[in-house]
């Protein structure tokens, strides 16, 4: 399906094993979807075993399909050449799924709730060069169409009739700064890291829609006590949207990385203020465990900004660690917000 590096570099008589296929079973069930079932897969490894200046490149693949005939198929990945002079990182997208969608603005209520059914296809792939080592910049396309939208009758999209109600085709570029100084990024021990990206979407891209996509995303991870491999992480992440973003497109609140507990999409809005600390430690064996909390909010406009709405999500989890030289972890977490929680299976960490 994907790479087969076995054949670069110097042929050993028994070569180093590089990388490790991590094979996951994917299952749920709603009244609304019906049985789903299929797989989760992931890869870490070098392009060149004698490179031992570059971090670890990863590709990770998912399906899943439904008795009621709904499919995600996905596949992303981050790869580094030789010394890391350049890093390629994208993903492909289909979805044939519902979801729940309660309105835009931080202060919807839970009987807005409505399932809104579509087809959507996404595409992006950012190229970075090197600058100096940890620097990089470069730029990134993405394309977005979203299509065939079954609507509630006299539901809250199809009577509001927010910009992307009944469909819509997003194209955009834009450049894209990253510091990056993490020793290993999907399990961090020390090291920084900083993107900065700014995204024009518009009509002679091939869109149908005309706004900008601002994004900083801040992380720092340390070890408090040298003896152990305790691991303190925080992120900061802001999202803004100038201009008529359809409402897929918004800043979204929650998932599986920042504010878990709340589900994705639950609040949005123009923009997205959020930050948490994870506290994570090994335990025994392979086994460890980690807690979060964290703060944020979505807003309309950036002066509406108070302390007293930001919304909480705390919790925490184990981790398996299913490749010792990657440092790779198989996270299960369990987060909660205001009246809503959320159970989270992935692989490597979720900052």
């Amino acid at each position: 399906m994907l790479l087969c590096l076995d054949g670069l570099g110097q042929v050993k008589e028994k070569p180093e094993k590089n990388g490790t296929w991590i094979a996951l079973p994917a299952v749920n069930y709603s009244p609304e979807n019906g049985l789903g079932f299929g797989g989760a897969t992931f890869r870490v490894f070098k392009f060149n075993r004698k490179d031992t200046i570059s971090r670890s490149s990863q590709i990770g693949g998912l399906g899943l399909y439904t008795t009621k005939n709904q499919a995600i198929f996905s596949t992303r990945y981050q790869f580094f050449t030789y010394a890391e002079k350049f890093s390629f990182s994208g993903q492909v997208r289909y979805v044939k799924f519902p979801e729940l969608y309660y309105g835009v603005g931080q202060d919807t209520p839970n009987s807005n709730e409505e399932r809104v059914s579509y087809q959507f296809f996404r595409f992006t792939q950012r190229v970075l060069k090197q600058v100096v080592p940890g620097l990089f910049t470069g730029a990134e396309i993405r394309y977005f169409h979203r299509y065939d939208l079954d609507l509630t009758e006299g539901g809250l999209l199809e009577t509001t009739q927010v910009a992307g109600y009944n469909g819509s085709k997003v194209a955009g570029m834009g450049p894209v700064f990253v510091l990056d100084k993490r020793d290993n990024i999907n399990n961090c021990f020390r090291g920084y890291y900083l993107l900065f990206s700014a995204f024009f979407h518009g009509k002679v891209l091939g869109g149908q829609f005309q706004y900008t996509n601002y994004r900083i995303d801040f992380r720092d991870y340390f070890r408090p006590f040298k003896s152990r491999d305790d691991i303190i992480a925080f992120q900061f992440l802001g999202n803004f949207i100038e201009g008529t973003a359809p409402f897929r497109q918004l800043s979204l609140f929650g998932g599986n990385s920042i504010m878990r507990g709340y589900y994705f999409g639950r609040f949005r809005d123009q923009h997205l203020l959020a930050a948490q600390v994870e506290y994570r430690m090994p335990l025994f064996w392979k086994i460890g465990a980690a807690g979060f909390i964290g703060y944020g909010n979505v807003l309309n406009r950036l002066d509406e900004f108070r302390l007293q709405d930001l919304k909480p999500s705390f919790g925490g989890g184990l981790r398996l660690k299913v490749d010792d030289k990657e440092r790779l972890n198989l996270r299960i977490d369990m987060g909660f917000g205001e009246d809503t929680s959320g159970f989270y299976i992935s692989v490597a960490e979720a900052f």
